[in-house]
């Protein structure tokens, strides 16, 4: 948090509360007892929420508590959508940009915690490739709402596949309401 919107200063309650969570998953503690522990010591985010699961990923996940920054990670598309870049646009990553809230060995430790947590979840778990010899039903599943064949995704982890519609409607502008 910043008192201009270009620059990042330490709030020092909410770094221990940061540096916390990261000692909690340094120490392989699960997300749901990190969790509990945060609401048992009072810990909230910005506006007096609780934590949720995916806050704890996008900590430990985050470059800028160990000092790091990443110019040109969201940008703007050609819908005006705030997108996070992939690789779509150029981007820069600077090393000690600013004051760093964990040291670089805690985020390292934190961050090979979350990792290894992910292979072993998905580790028991083969995707085989979409075909139809091996998916029988792909190319014949249909949205109910429009009748548009759906289309096969792997979720976040990999270990298995999500069917959605991709149907767009082109006068509204918006996406088919049956399955996303």
């Amino acid at each position: 948090k910043g008192d201009r919107q270009d620059t990042f200063a330490v709030v020092p309650e909410e770094a221990a509360v940061i540096k916390q969570i990261f000692l909690w998953v340094k120490e392989e503690y699960s997300i749901n007892t990190i969790l509990k522990m945060a609401r048992e010591q009072g810990f909230q985010k910005r506006g007096g929420k609780d934590f949720q699961p995916d806050d704890i990923y996008f900590l430990i996940k985050n470059e800028a508590y160990k000092g790091d920054y990443i110019m040109q990670k969201h940008y703007i598309g050609d819908d005006r959508r705030h997108k996070l870049n992939h690789g779509e646009m150029k981007s820069w990553y600077i090393e000690h940009d600013h004051p760093a809230i964990v040291t670089r060995k805690l985020w390292e430790d934190a961050n090979a915690v979350i990792k290894k947590r992910a292979e072993e979840k998905t580790r028991h778990l083969t995707l085989l490739p979409m075909t139809e010899e091996n998916y029988p039903y792909k190319n014949r599943l249909f949205c109910g709402y429009c009748g548009q064949k759906l289309y096969a995704q792997k979720n976040r982890t990999g270990a298995q596949y999500s069917f959605y519609c991709n149907r767009k409607n082109i006068h509204a502008g918006t996406r088919c309401h049956g399955i996303s």
